[in-house]
């Protein structure tokens, strides 16, 4: 009797670890496939990022270029008006 008692102990025993082992390598190869998803966006992420800052970068270059050929006229302007003074004056 206690031979059969502990035979069925053990046989539920080994049923409980076994969904335990199962349930425990599903875990660890949804956690594995989570981690790799993690990297994955992280790397996404920083390129996201780098490209933000090229865009930045980008209008930032174009605002300058713009104000320059702003100053540019400007300065031309003034020369223009400086030349015609001068001629008046002479």
């Amino acid at each position: 009797r206690y031979l059969k008692t502990i035979d069925d102990k053990e046989k539920q025993y080994n049923v409980c670890l076994n969904t335990f082992l199962e349930t425990s390598n599903k875990f660890a190869n949804e956690r594995g496939k989570l981690e790799e998803l993690i990297k994955k966006s992280q790397g996404d992420s920083q390129e996201c990022e780098k490209r933000a800052v090229k865009a930045e970068i980008s209008v930032l270059q174009t605002w300058k270029e713009t104000e320059i050929w702003k100053l540019k006229g400007t300065i031309a302007k003034a020369e223009g008006n400086l030349r015609k003074l001068q001629k008046a004056l002479s």
